[in-house]
């Protein structure tokens, strides 16, 4: 089924397909914008007029092709628009849809169908094997096999009146439940602690539509147009988004610093009337209008792609990066070795506990067996955190003073000096705790 609108801002909903696939998680979709205006007019749902061309049924479930075309324009179908048949909606009071496959047998019956596997059984003693049935559908409980009716079976002996009374008393609460805090609703809880944490930075997602990304940064609205979501895959080991900001950016790796250079290489472009953000409506209408028809059509089209399959991740800046796997990849041991002979100084930030880091430390080549000794900080206040970092610093170098030379330039000079590393001789690791990073630093 295509999903036209739903009662979720921006036209959202969330589905779970522990049916289809397993996952316990729920699934974002998002309607077209085009037909999420329709909401819940009946009338207006009714004299929606529109063609869907797609692929036949198939069992792939997690890909869709196709178009809508509305009013002369042709937009893009995937399987983010599309709901399957045995997914079940949550969090989300209403949506509607327009049938897609009105086959015997969808895209979701395809993978396994049983004939005589369908029958309806009100028995919950088979007598030949003397057992129980009982139910292993996680939505239900144990009495739902009991051949009671509709309403009572995920309810046990609830009757209509006091179902009817749990629906109201539900109502209100859920009204009430508006003026609390606001919490992210994510696919996966990696993504949802990904979010939390660069909200707790200082850059809050606000809200998303399907051409746009609009964040919070520092205190400073900001809105980026959506141009690529290059999904998480086993080949690439990565998700990528590739944004713009609106009203001053061409490329969507650049942003604003890729119409300021006088280098810029038209190499970076994708889609030309998605990547021409320029300021003021009147010029981006011509100016789409004027590319598309007398260069679109003859000349890029042809090697658009290439240049953008080409040029996509070589000239674009890092801005982070967030581990995939919770294991050691290969050659980490020996590229901090290497990099420890360069004299370069390595800090690893890690969310375990003690005991785990150490090991980390160990397994990770960070720390060794051969260094004379290990600083391990453990403090509750900042003055027994800067102590037992004073007598770490004493340890590895006796003949320097109390406090290092650059402490000294910072509080008591307005000018900044370059200090020289002191000498140690040997090696030494040091690990700080949580509350201890907090306390000094």
């Amino acid at each position: 089924m295509l999903l036209l609108s739903s009662s979720e801002p921006l036209n959202l909903i969330y589905i779970d397909t522990a049916e289809l696939d397993g996952e316990t998680n729920l699934k974002v979709k998002q309607a077209l914008t085009i037909t999420g205006d329709l909401g819940n007019d009946i009338q207006r749902l009714a004299a929606f007029n529109g063609e869907v061309r797609c692929e036949p049924p198939n069992n792939r479930l997690d890909k869709f092709t196709g178009t809508l075309t509305v009013g002369g324009e042709t937009f893009a179908l995937d399987n983010e628009r599309i709901l399957l048949r045995g997914c079940t909606l949550r969090n989300t009071e209403w949506c509607f849809g327009l049938v897609v496959f009105g086959v015997r047998n969808p895209k979701g019956k395809l993978t396994l169908y049983c004939k005589g596997a369908d029958t309806v059984i009100y028995e919950r003693l088979h007598p030949s094997a003397s057992k129980l049935m009982e139910v292993t559908t996680e939505h239900l409980n144990e009495y739902a096999g009991e051949g009671l009716r509709t309403l009572a079976l995920a309810y046990k002996d609830l009757d209509e009146d006091k179902f009817e009374e749990w629906k109201e008393r539900h109502h209100k609460a859920s009204t009430a439940l508006e003026d609390r805090e606001l919490y992210y609703q994510a696919q996966s809880p990696d993504e949802g602690a990904l979010v939390t944490a660069a909200r707790n930075f200082g850059f809050v997602f606000r809200t998303r539509t399907p051409e746009t990304i609009s964040l919070v940064e520092m205190g400073v609205p900001t809105t980026y147009e959506l141009l690529a979501v290059l999904d998480f895959t086993n080949v690439r080991k990565r998700m990528s988004v590739i944004a713009a900001h609106i009203g001053v950016g061409i490329s969507g790796q650049e942003g604003m610093q890729a119409v300021l250079s006088s280098d810029f290489s038209f190499a970076q472009f994708r889609y030309l009337q998605r990547l021409l953000l320029v300021h003021g409506r009147w010029s981006y209408l011509r100016m789409c209008k004027f590319l598309r028809y007398f260069f679109y059509k003859n000349f890029t089209y042809t090697f658009v792609h290439f240049w953008y399959g080409f040029f996509c991740g070589f000239s674009a800046q890092l801005l982070g990066a967030s581990a995939v796997e919770d294991k050691l990849q290969d050659g980490v041991p020996q590229t901090i070795e290497q990099l420890a002979k360069a004299d370069i100084k390595i800090w690893v930030l890690t969310g375990d506990k003690q005991e785990t880091a150490e090991n980390i430390g160990y397994s990770c080549n960070m720390l060794r067996e051969e260094m004379k000794e290990v600083f391990i900080v453990a403090a509750n206040t900042a003055e027994e955190v800067r102590e037992e970092l004073v007598n770490a610093r004493k340890k590895m170098s006796p003949q320097s003073g109390d406090e290092p030379p650059i402490v000294k330039s910072r509080f008591f000079s307005k000018k900044s000096q370059v200090v020289e590393d002191e000498k140690v001789e040997g090696d030494y690791g040091l690990v700080i705790n949580g509350h201890s990073l907090v306390r000094e630093f």
